[in-house]
């Protein structure tokens, strides 16, 4: 990780406030403040060398896939396009930085959480994503890839 990702980071965590956004009905309204922050050690065991599927509301958000022994992921959107980027834990927050894509900006931070058996992602702005599966399916980068 890099000292500008680190710096960057701790500046947006400094200066960003919650949305307040109504969330939709399956997202638990105490979630922020029942759900348990996930460590990066559970994290790791969770999705090394995995694919995570997020959900918000009934639509699939996208698919991230991280790689084993190392902080880095590949996130698909829904449209099958794909970017790379890494991440880094600052309490309690997980923040990720990607390497291409026009208009993504960064760096994008998220607690993630267990609630009642579901894990969640819960951002600093934006809609709860549910982690709907991690399982072992691969990427596979393009259009149309994601049904």
């Amino acid at each position: 990780m890099t000292a500008s990702l680190r710096n960057a980071c701790v500046v947006l965590l400094l200066v960003a406030a919650p949305a307040a956004a109504e969330p939709e009905a399956p997202v638990p309204p105490d979630l922020a403040e029942a759900g348990e922050d996930l460590s990066p050690a559970e994290w790791r065991r969770l999705v090394a060398g995995r694919t995570v599927w997020y959900r918000i509301g009934e639509a699939i958000w996208g698919r991230e896939r991280y790689a084993s022994g190392a902080d880095r992921v590949v996130f698909q959107f829904p449209d099958g396009d794909c970017v790379e980027g890494g991440w880094v834990y600052l309490e309690p927050w997980y923040c990720f930085e990607f390497e291409a894509g026009e208009g993504l900006g960064g760096p994008h931070c998220f607690r993630h959480l267990r609630h009642e058996g579901e894990f969640w992602a819960l951002g600093m702005a934006g809609e709860p994503q549910r982690v709907e599966r991690i399982d072992d399916t691969p990427l596979t980068c393009g259009p149309d890839a994601v049904s």
